[in-house]
């Protein structure tokens, strides 16, 4: 890599050993650097640091990386790891926008800021929502009690949720499922749920029509499940979940309540 100095965060130098005040990745131990802050949940700091690997000549996180001596790298950070540097930092910086939250007003009590924490939609966004929802199933033959399941066990209707691995949004699109599927802004409802709806239906028409083997495949993956096997406990209950909020909409349950 070159060596030009450019500024580093303090956070950024955290993240690896280097001598006091290092303004050049080539004092740093950079592949430990990119391995911390891609499994970070600090999209700022992933973004900040494909910044540097991009000052540096790189093209992707990948090449980075430290061997990894046998150890088993997770499927979403290998995801990321072969992504366009200019992908990651977009992705970056968009899950450090939807996780930011303004500090309270010392006037607020404790009680209304845990309450102000929670996330949780005003009923005319969930209507909204619920709308998007309708209209973009029936766009692509889906069953809307079905997305709805699916957003309810994926986000439970929290558009700017960001997981630790990185899956973003109402019905959480890894970086590059949503790159794949041209979601732009994958915190935009509307975006996200006819992304979302469209890999559903993609998945539907994979395993033909086998609605417990696609949403297995959303969850772990669609080639790991044609490889068959046990499933992991996180899909198996993922499935429970899924079935349980399916059928209590169908009921007549409604995502306002």
């Amino acid at each position: 890599m070159k060596t030009s100095p450019i500024p580093l965060s303090p956070q950024a130098l955290s993240l690896a050993p280097s001598p006091q005040g290092a303004a050049k990745p080539s004092q740093l131990d950079f592949g430990p650097m990119v391995s911390r802050a891609m499994q970070s949940s600090n999209g700022a700091l992933l973004a900040e640091v494909a910044k540097i690997a991009m000052l540096q000549g790189a093209s992707r996180l990948g090449g980075l990386l430290p061997a990894s001596n046998g150890q088993f790298i997770p499927p979403a950070l290998a995801r990321v790891a072969s992504l366009p540097l200019p992908a990651v930092t977009a992705m970056g910086s968009q899950a450090a926008a939807a996780t930011a939250t303004p500090a309270q007003p010392p006037q607020i009590s404790a009680s209304a800021t845990a309450t102000a924490a929670t996330s949780t939609p005003a009923p005319s966004q969930r209507q909204d929502i619920d709308g998007l929802i309708s209209s973009t199933a029936g766009r692509h033959g889906v069953d809307p009690d079905l997305v709805r399941a699916v957003i309810t066990a994926e986000s439970d209707f929290d558009s700017k949720s960001v997981s630790s691995a990185g899956a973003m949004g109402l019905m959480q699109l890894m970086p590059g499922t949503a790159q794949d599927l041209g979601v732009r802004n994958p915190f935009d409802p509307a975006q996200n749920i006819d992304g979302g709806t469209r890999y559903l239906a993609q998945l539907l028409r994979r395993f033909d029509g086998d609605e417990k083997k696609a949403l297995a495949a959303y969850n772990w993956g669609p080639g790991n499940v044609e490889r068959g096997g046990k499933l992991p406990e996180e899909t198996r209950n993922y499935l429970q979940k899924v079935s349980r909020y399916k059928k209590l909409y169908a009921s007549g349950y409604s995502t306002l309540a």
